[in-house]
C-alpha cells in the first residue's frame, strides 16, 4: 500500500463553509412545517458485545416495530445496532462558534425528519475490520508510530483487538460497510440524531462534558484518561446516548456519509450533503479532542484520503 499522510485530528480556526448547501430526500430544502418536535423511538438489537441475530433480553426474545424489518443477522462480538423509529430532531446548533482548527460552522439550529434507520451501537473495531481484511474485502489501514493508529500487523490482545480501528480512509469504511451486510456510513443527520437523542444536547448525556463519561484531551480530573491510543469500545458507559451509542463522545472520531455542506435553517427531510466529494465529514471527536470538539453537533472534515485517529460506525435502512 502507498503510503498516506497522517492528520492529527485534534478537532480543536472556525472555516468558512462556502460549499453547496445539503439536499433532502425528499427535495432540496424541503420544509416539513415548524419546529421539530423531539418524537421518535429506539430499539436495541442485541445486548452488550452480543450480536444482533437472536437478541434477547431476559431470555425472551426482543420484539421490533414493523418500521424497523429484520434485524441484523451477525452475532460478531461488539457488532450490536440501535434501531431509530422515524424521528424529527433538530440539527445542528446556534451556540457561537468556537474558533478551533479543523471545525466548521455548526449554525444554524434546523428542524430535520429521519426515516426509520439502523446505526450500529460500537465503533467498528479493530478485530471486526479485521475479519474483512482476511477475507479480502478490505485493504489494510494504516499504521504510524506517532499513536494515532490502532491496527497492527497480526492480532493483539482481546484488548487491543476491541479498540476501534482507526486510520482508514472514508473509502475504506464505506467498503467494509458494504461487505458488512451491505450497508453504508450514517449520513450526518443519522449520526447526530443517534449521537444526541431528542433533544438539544451538547454531548451524548445531559450538561457539561464529564470525564467518567468519555475519553478526551482534557485537562484537571481527566488527565488520568490521556495515552496513546483508544480505549476498548464501551469502556465508558454512563456516555452512553440515550439510544445507547457507545464512543459517540470521543474515542475515536468517526466518518459520516457526508460531503461538507452548508447547514439552512430550512426544514430537511432525510438530508444527504451536497453532492460533491471533498471534504468528507468528521464527527465526535476523538482520544486527541478538547471538550469543545467533543460536543455532538460540532463538525470536522478532512479528504476522503486522510488518515489519523478517525474510524467510523455502519448504518442501513430496513
Amino acid at each position: 500500500m502507498p503510503p498516506r499522510s497522517i492528520t492529527i485530528l485534534l478537532l480543536p480556526m472556525l472555516a468558512a463553509c462556502t460549499g453547496a448547501g445539503f439536499e433532502s430526500e425528499a427535495g432540496p430544502q424541503q420544509n416539513v412545517g415548524g419546529q421539530a418536535s423531539a418524537s421518535g423511538g429506539v430499539i436495541h438489537s442485541g445486548a452488550g458485545g452480543g450480536g444482533p441475530g437472536g437478541a434477547s433480553t431476559g431470555g425472551q426474545p426482543r420484539v421490533f416495530p414493523p418500521e424497523c424489518g429484520k434485524t441484523s443477522p451477525s452475532e460478531a462480538p461488539d457488532s450490536a445496532e440501535t434501531c431509530v423509529v422515524s424521528t424529527h430532531f433538530t440539527m445542528g446548533s446556534n451556540v457561537a462558534n468556537v474558533v478551533q482548527a479543523g471545525l466548521y460552522n455548526h449554525a444554524p439550529a434546523h428542524p430535520v425528519t429521519l426515516s426509520t434507520y439502523w446505526i450500529d451501537l460500537y465503533e467498528v473495531t479493530v478485530a471486526r475490520y479485521r475479519a474483512c481484511a482476511d477475507a479480502g474485502a478490505c485493504s489494510t489501514p494504516g499504521s504510524t508510530d506517532g499513536g494515532l493508529c490502532t491496527y497492527p500487523d497480526s492480532p493483539g490482545s482481546e484488548s487491543d483487538e476491541r479498540r476501534p480501528v482507526t486510520c482508514v480512509t472514508w473509502e475504506q469504511a464505506q467498503a467494509f460497510c458494504q461487505w458488512n451486510g451491505s450497508r453504508r456510513l450514517p449520513t450526518e443527520a443519522e449520526w447526530e440524531r443517534a449521537a444526541r437523542g431528542p433533544g438539544s444536547r451538547d454531548y451524548a448525556w445531559s450538561g457539561g462534558f464529564d470525564c467518567k463519561k468519555a475519553v478526551g484531551a482534557t485537562t484537571g480530573a481527566c488527565t488520568g484518561q490521556l495515552q496513546a491510543h483508544a480505549y476498548p469500545v464501551g469502556s465508558f458507559p454512563a456516555g452512553d446516548s440515550p439510544e445507547g451509542l457507545k464512543d459517540s463522545v470521543g474515542n475515536a472520531a468517526e466518518w459520516v456519509a457526508d460531503a461538507l455542506g452548508v447547514y439552512s435553517a430550512e426544514a430537511q427531510t432525510d438530508p444527504k450533503g451536497p453532492r460533491t466529494t471533498n471534504p468528507r465529514v468528521i464527527r465526535g471527536g476523538s482520544w486527541l479532542s478538547n471538550a469543545v470538539a467533543l460536543r455532538v453537533f460540532e463538525r470536522a472534515a478532512e479528504n476522503s484520503s486522510k488518515l489519523g485517529p478517525t474510524g467510523f460506525r455502519c448504518a442501513r435502512s430496513p
